[in-house]
């Protein structure tokens, strides 16, 4: 086995006008370093003077800042911008407002080959109180775990995992895996819109087409904000759920990567 120090690792944060991002690359530094990983920052819809200034100000020289002008925020579309410009063989999906330990990304490199991919198992808040999706208001229940699991007509199975405790919750988004598999599922799929359930289909689609396992390990820190009316939050899940279903059943377990590669790619700026 390669030992975890000799991988390394193309980050891929989807962004548009979240200062938390400074915090992110202060805190993370010492996983930033050039001679450890590439990190990719996709802006869509976003201020692209403060991103620039963002990232100037960090000084970590091994950024790469992709601009798609012109277009509204959309994760999975940044997602497959950013791994078509991934150096790396391996590579990392993360959101701009989450601290993550080197040793947290060594242990999970370590335990990644070519039959799975990584899931962080725990997110904490940095201020659980002020997180509409922590047990707060259930003293008397200290986790909450539902798993769903899909047998496949292909002989394979496919499970996702939402946890929920005192502290924190699942962060089904933050991916460790090969970009071979990333870009024999498509990738990310755009079709989905604003938040919820993008990254549980890209692990149901990783697992029913390529039939690798799903790993969860390690924690990371989410640095607690403001949530948007959470009971729009829950019907937009709902709705991206519907049409991962609908998809799922007509046998389609494809992302989007070629057609949002093809839209945006000519159109990107580099800075």
């Amino acid at each position: 086995m390669v030992a975890a120090c000799q991988k390394r690792v193309s980050f891929i944060i989807p962004w548009s006008d979240r200062p938390v991002l400074a915090a992110t690359l202060k805190e993370n530094r010492g996983l930033f370093s050039p001679d450890y990983s590439q990190v990719i920052i996709v802006n869509a819809g976003g201020n692209f003077s403060s991103l620039k200034d963002i990232v100037t100000e960090s000084c970590i020289p091994n950024i790469t800042v992709v601009n798609l002008e012109g277009a509204k925020f959309n994760k999975s579309c940044c997602l497959n911008i950013g791994v078509s410009h991934a150096e790396e063989n391996i590579i990392f999906l993360l959101d701009c407002d989450v601290l993550i330990t080197k040793e947290t990304v060594d242990n999970a490199l370590a335990m990644l080959d070519l039959e799975n991919f990584l899931t962080i198992r725990d997110g904490i808040e940095s201020n659980p109180e002020a997180h509409p999706q922590v047990l707060n208001s259930l003293p008397w229940l200290k986790e909450k775990i539902v798993t769903t699991e899909f047998m496949l007509a292909n002989g394979n199975s496919a499970s996702f995992e939402f946890r929920q405790s005192s502290s924190g919750r699942s962060v089904g988004g933050l991916l460790l895996l090969n970009k071979k598999h990333y870009l024999s599922v498509e990738g990310a799929d755009s079709q989905l819109e604003g938040w919820g359930f993008e990254d549980f289909d890209l692990q149901i689609r990783l697992q029913a087409m390529l039939g690798i396992r799903r790993i969860s390990t390690g924690y990371i820190t989410h640095i607690t904000h403001n949530t948007a009316n959470f009971s729009d939050l829950q019907m937009n899940n709902l709705r991206n759920m519907k049409k991962c279903s609908t998809k799922y059943e007509h046998g389609n377990f494809l992302g989007s990567y070629s057609e949002d590669v093809a839209q945006w790619g000519p159109k990107a700026k580099i800075f």
